[in-house]
């Protein structure tokens, strides 16, 4: 027994000596992250052992098929740091070579968008006249400041909502160049809805964004997270603003549109969320964040800064 465990250990002590001498890094668990299986491996230790230096000449002639010689010579690459695989562009070209040949993800795997159209909305601000003061934005907190938009026309936006100010019988129901309340609606569960025309000087429609995926990098988002996929294809999932227009544009070849909002702080939740969701469904192997290049802003740039301060804190 004694003499067995001699043997054994002479032997193990000659394949590290092999595997030294020919620089190999040999990291099972390294090498079985990056795609190779242990069959690999194994082979890539016996060849270093009893042939030498790989050439895929070399190995067609001892039996190995033209695609087995390949991914061994690329493997003794990698362990001999031929080949290395740090950055996210190495990682994205080293899984096309080990798996694209198997069938590239493209945007008909990304589900197809449900969201055809975001809601529009709009914020209210500098309404004097009592009872209407109730319309003013500021005085709530953020997520209960905007107004759903039912229609836009040159001088007036006008919103629903479920604020209803309290107006004696007979009292005036509009305000002369400010606001003149439409009429009243049923809601969902019969609640009451009261639909109010503002002009434009007192309500002011509000940008949105909308979280896409792409299998194009965008030039500017409000925060991206890059998926890398099992076989190498690069999807990117980013928020981007949507302005104050009604429909969603956006190009079906290249995008897919999975989420929207209004407000900034519910920017970085949504895009975990769907990048999470689509890591998953896409089988990604790597993925980052980057923050946003671009700014957001609820109200559009070329309006001055006082209409913005009617929702931002």
């Amino acid at each position: 027994m004694n003499n067995l465990k001699i043997k054994l250990f002479d032997l193990a002590k000659g394949l590290f000596f092999m595997l030294d001498m020919y620089n190999l890094n040999i990291d099972p668990v390294r090498l079985k992250s990056l795609g190779f299986n242990d069959a690999e491996i194994q082979n890539l230790q016996y060849v270093v052992m009893n042939i030498g230096k790989l050439t895929p000449s070399v190995l067609t002639q001892c039996g190995y098929t033209y695609e087995q010689a390949a991914r061994l010579k690329y493997l003794y690459d990698i362990c001999i740091g031929k080949v290395i695989i740090e950055t996210p562009d190495e990682l994205s070209k080293h899984l096309r070579k080990m798996f694209g040949a198997k069938g590239r993800i493209g945007i008909q795997n990304l589900e197809v968008s449900k969201i055809k159209e975001v809601p529009r909305y709009a914020i209210v601000g500098n309404i004097k006249t009592e009872p209407f003061t109730i319309w003013n934005s500021k005085q709530y907190p953020p997520n209960q400041r905007l107004y759903r938009v039912v229609d836009v026309s040159s001088t007036r936006i006008t919103v629903r909502t479920g604020k209803i100010p309290k107006i004696q019988y007979g009292g005036a129901k509009e305000v002369d160049g400010v606001l003149e309340i439409k009429g009243i609606v049923k809601g969902a569960n019969n609640t009451k809805l009261v639909d109010v025309a503002f002009y434009k000087d007192y309500c002011k429609l509000c940008n949105r964004f909308i979280i896409v995926a792409s299998l194009r990098r965008p030039e500017f988002h409000h925060g991206m997270v890059e998926i890398i996929c099992y076989e190498g294809t690069r999807v990117y999932v980013y928020a981007q603003t949507l302005g104050t227009k009604e429909l969603v544009k956006y190009n079906m070849g290249t995008q897919r549109i999975y989420d929207y909002g209004v407000l900034p702080q519910e920017i970085n939740g949504k895009l975990t969320k769907r990048a999470s969701e689509l890591y998953t469904i896409l089988k990604g192997a790597y993925r980052s964040f980057e923050p946003g290049n671009q700014d957001y802003t609820i109200i559009p740039v070329e309006k001055p800064q006082e209409d913005e301060d009617l929702i931002e804190e």
